[in-house]
Parts: C-alpha cells; sequence; structure tokens
C-alpha cells in the first residue's frame, strides 16, 4: 500500500470510531425524537461516505489515470458537503422547510455536475492535476451561508 493512502487511512480511523460512537448514542438515547434520530442516522451515513471518498480520491490521484472517475469523485464530495450541514437544519429546527437553502443547494449541484462536460467549474486535466474554474468555489459559498444560517438558528 502506498504510503500517502496509508496516511489517509491512518488518519481516517479517529474519524470512524467517532462515527461508531455516535451511531451508538443516537441509537441507544431515548430522548431523540423518531425523526431527528433518522436525520442522524443519514448524517452518519452521508460523512461516512465522504470519508470512503477521500480514501478512494486518493488512491484514484495516486493512480494518475482514471481522470474521469476522480472528477466524479469530487464531484460527489462538492455535492455532498452542504448537504450534510443543511440536514442539521432539521435537528436544530424541524418545524420550517428551509426553502432558500434547498435553492442554494440544488443550484451547488447543478454547478458540479458541470465537470462532466465543462471546465466552468473544475476539470482534471489530461495529466491529472485539479485546476479549479470561475465557479469552483461555489461550494464553499453554500457551505458557509449554511453555516451562519445554522448558527443564526
Amino acid at each position: 500500500m502506498n504510503p500517502m493512502l496509508q496516511f489517509v487511512f491512518a488518519a481516517s480511523i479517529p474519524l470512524i470510531l467517532q462515527l461508531l460512537g455516535l451511531t451508538l448514542a443516537v441509537w441507544a438515547d431515548p430522548y431523540i425524537q423518531k425523526r431527528q434520530r433518522k436525520i442522524m442516522f443519514v448524517i452518519i451515513a452521508l460523512i461516512l461516505s465522504l470519508i470512503i471518498r477521500d480514501l478512494i480520491e486518493t488512491q484514484l490521484d495516486l493512480d494518475g489515470t482514471l481522470h474521469m472517475a476522480r472528477t466524479i469523485a469530487a464531484m460527489y464530495g462538492y455535492i455532498i458537503r452542504p448537504l450534510v450541514i443543511v440536514l442539521f437544519f432539521y435537528i436544530v429546527e424541524s418545524g420550517r422547510r428551509h426553502s432558500l437553502i434547498w435553492w442554494l443547494l440544488a443550484l451547488n449541484t447543478l454547478i458540479y455536475l458541470t465537470p462532466l462536460f465543462s471546465p466552468i467549474c473544475f476539470r482534471i486535466s489530461s495529466n491529472d492535476h485539479f485546476q479549479r474554474g470561475p465557479l469552483g468555489y461555489t461550494c464553499h459559498i453554500v457551505s458557509a451561508s449554511a453555516l451562519l444560517e445554522l448558527l443564526f438558528l
């Protein structure tokens, strides 16, 4: 196994153990409402998928030949990260619909689907380098907006 991949895997172990502990706590806590418990399990699953995605993308980066697979892995990460933040809205304030942030998530998703046919967001070049486009920081802006709204809630 490549030393870089070993490092990423070793760095992921504490995160996975924390997610396991959180899963057990959410499952065992009788004071968590059923709807909030489901949302927390979805959040845990999405975070676990992001950890696995990081391992896969590291392997793809080290391989250097599977540009489309690396592009899809990067797209997944940029689409899912703000979604995890938005799901916390329904734990903090479950009664509202939060329509505006869902519109921002939809826009973020549309923008991060563009690397399949356009470099306006990002692209993985033929020599396997990540190149950010003019809309490459959309995920960061949407995530920051969601965090600010969550702080407000």
